[in-house]
Order: C-alpha cells, then sequence, then structure tokens
C-alpha cells in the first residue's frame, strides 16, 4: 500500500536565511528517501529566493553542491520575453503595434522590455499570428 506525506508547514517567512535553509534540507531528506543518498535536489524557486539560496554554498561549505538550483518558470518566461523584446527594437513591430492601435506608446516600451507578462505574451503572440497588424 502506498501512503503520502506532506510536509510540515514552516511558520516563518520564506525570505528568511533560516527558513530557506530549513525547507530546503526537508526537501532533501525526502528527495534522498525517493530517490536515494547519491542523487541531488532538483529546487525551482522565486527569482528572489533563488539569489539567496544561491548564496547558502558561499557562506557555508556543507552546502556546496548539495542542491541544484533553478529560478522558477515564471522569472524564466520573464527572461525569455525581455530577450525576445531586444531583439525587435528598431525591426518596426513596435512601431506597427502603435500604428494598429494595439497598444499604447508606454506599453510597447512595457512589452520591449518584458516588464508586462500578459501583454507581451499576447503582442507577441498577435504578432506570430498576424492578426491585428
Amino acid at each position: 500500500m502506498n501512503q503520502a506525506f506532506g510536509l510540515p508547514i514552516i511558520n516563518a517567512a520564506a525570505h528568511e536565511w533560516t527558513t530557506l535553509v530549513t525547507a530546503l534540507d526537508q526537501l532533501s531528506r525526502v528527495s534522498d528517501l525517493v530517490t536515494g543518498p547519491d542523487s541531488k535536489l532538483v529546487a525551482t524557486m522565486d527569482m528572489d529566493l533563488y539569489k539567496r539560496a544561491l548564496k547558502f554554498e558561499y557562506f557555508d561549505p556543507q552546502y556546496k553542491n548539495k542542491w541544484v538550483l533553478c529560478p522558477g518558470a515564471f522569472h524564466t518566461v520573464l527572461c525569455a520575453l525581455r530577450c525576445l523584446g531586444k531583439t525587435f527594437v528598431g525591426s518596426g513591430i513596435d512601431e506597427a503595434w502603435q500604428e494598429a492601435d494595439l497598444y499604447g506608446i508606454v506599453t510597447v516600451t512595457q512589452i520591449i522590455n518584458g516588464n508586462h507578462h500578459n501583454r507581451t505574451v499576447q503582442a507577441h503572440q498577435i504578432t506570430l499570428l498576424g492578426r491585428g497588424l
């Protein structure tokens, strides 16, 4: 018979060092039980938590190569949208969005910079499909 168990809730702010270490240690123990002690925990997290967690191995050698840390999907998408926006600068697409009355100049700047997730995705989808232009 299979059993499932949840990790206990840590009643503390996620951005605090001790909370983050506790959560990663607990996840590592679960990972060791499931996949064996020779495997590494792969953890994705919010960009702020990711940046903090990367510093662990520099502060304490016991954490060096203990985990594989990755930024979460949302921040990865934002980075990709910024890169895509940079390729469009000077291409005329930004001007076409304005001339077609799809977006104002402020919104176009946000789209190019990848600052407005939903509008950025929508603008690139419209461009890809050729609608509205």
